[in-house]
């Protein structure tokens, strides 16, 4: 998971990139993102927070507030799709990736080592058995 934040964090960078030199990817680029963004989501959701409330770990609180920012990101991607690709927007994606980068360095800090502290190995192989089949594409 924090490779794929790597991932996103050099997707919003190329999506800036290209807006600002108005290249005409933007629109391409903004897409690609938001499809990774949308993966990854889903995966912490589907597998990692279910896993959490699952095993009634102390850290469900924390789940929750993730869950929210995971909600947050995806509206404020939504009114970014959906607004005109003006010096506006370039603001929007400013305020997105910074938003999306404190989310990204808390699940790091908070979540990850815990999960990394409380799951057997097993369940750990399990979980990037999961991971992977949603994150990675296979041709």
């Amino acid at each position: 998971m924090i490779s794929h934040h790597g991932l996103l964090g050099a997707l919003t960078t190329v999506l800036k990139d290209d807006f600002e030199r108005k290249s005409g990817m933007a629109a391409e680029s903004f897409g690609k993102f938001q499809w990774e963004l949308e993966k990854h989501i889903f995966g912490e959701e589907a597998i990692l927070f279910k896993l959490c409330k699952k095993e009634n770990l102390e850290d469900c609180q924390l789940v929750i507030e993730l869950e929210k920012g995971h909600t947050a990101m995806l509206k404020m991607l939504e009114n970014i799709k959906n607004g005109s690709v003006t010096n506006a927007w370039a603001e929007d994606i400013d305020r997105f990736q910074k938003f999306h980068s404190k989310h990204m360095e808390r699940e790091e800090k908070e979540l990850y080592p815990k999960l990394d502290f409380e799951l057997s190995a097993a369940e750990k192989e399990e979980v990037i058995s999961k991971i992977n089949e949603i994150l990675i594409k296979k041709y």
